[in-house]
């Protein structure tokens, strides 16, 4: 079945004019490669890989899936999407990587979103920040998601392949909402020394001013 299913994908890359339509297309553990447009009614990917930069038309049911977008023009699924998948997001240069876009309503449980570094390329640094995914209509399940970011051989993603955890330098701090991953600095000692005597200098100014004022307004005793 799956590859019957590859082979219907493969004929909608080759053609960029055409859009294939099948009624339900099923995808149990093989690799459905979309550089074109599949257009079904219903779409289910079992333990399957989804890849490519083309379109997916029609609900989508994931189920233990792995989506690894192209990096740059990303893929676009026009319908719903709800289940569960690990999502492997190339990074390969500031403000360069791989995207996903709903254009309907999100719903995913709890799964895993890895930001794939090439071994030798580009590292991350303060101030990037990677929006990977757009939904227009309504997301829920995005506070379940867990991240990573990870090293690989070569190339902009891989699923399937031995992946190894990049080691966060202690000057950067990483902040993930789901669906955004943005790095900052993480201020220096000296910083957060003189912040902290300003907060001091901040409390010990409004309470002699509170003071000074309890004392100019209080009554006299009698």
């Amino acid at each position: 079945m799956a590859r019957t299913n590859r082979r219907r994908v493969r004929a909608a890359r080759r053609r960029d004019n055409a859009r294939p339509s099948v009624g339900e297309y099923r995808d149990f553990g093989g690799t459905t490669q979309v550089d074109g447009r599949l257009q079904a009614n219903q779409i289910l990917l079992q333990g399957a890989l989804l890849k490519g930069h083309g379109t997916l038309a029609g609900p989508v049911q994931m189920i233990g899936a792995e989506v690894a977008p192209d990096v740059g023009a990303g893929l676009t699924i026009e319908g719903d999407v709800a289940g569960n998948a690990t999502f492997y997001i190339g990074w390969t240069g500031a403000g360069v990587y791989s995207r996903l876009h709903v254009t309907g309503n999100l719903n995913l449980s709890s799964d895993t979103v890895i930001f794939v570094l090439s071994r030798g390329g580009y590292l991350p640094q303060a101030g990037d920040r990677g929006q990977w995914l757009n939904v227009d209509g309504m997301a829920q399940g995005l506070d379940t998601l867990s991240w990573r970011i990870a090293t690989q051989g070569a190339g902009a993603q891989c699923a399937g392949c031995e992946l190894r955890d990049w080691a966060v330098p202690d000057d950067l701090r990483v902040s993930f909402n789901g669906g955004v991953l943005s790095l900052q600095p993480v201020p220096e000692p000296g910083t957060w020394a003189l912040w902290l005597l300003g907060l001091a200098a901040l409390a010990s100014a409004r309470q002699g001013g509170y003071k000074s004022h309890w004392k100019r307004f209080r009554r006299s005793p009698r």
